[in-house]
């Protein structure tokens, strides 16, 4: 799937971030969340690991910080 299409908000222009081999990107999505306590009202918050330039830190950034967020939910009051 395309992540533009599921969450048209994250791209508002609709424009192509990039191509592989001639097609719009996948773009990969992790959603963490309780579903039991999801409503229509529940915030999200969208972190992006996009690479930028040379920069390589962001996907890695990215993927630590749901393990870390999946790891410390029943332990870290803060977390949750």
């Amino acid at each position: 799937f395309r992540s533009q299409e599921i969450f048209p908000e994250i791209n508002p222009q609709k424009t192509s971030w990039a191509t592989c081999e001639g097609e719009p990107c996948k773009t990969l999505i992790v959603r963490i969340a309780n579903k039991r306590l999801l409503t229509n009202l529940t915030p999200e918050v969208f972190f992006s690991g996009a690479l930028h330039g040379d920069e390589r830190v962001g996907p890695l950034t990215v993927t630590e910080l749901a393990a870390f967020l999946c790891e410390e939910y029943y332990g870290d009051q803060e977390v949750r």
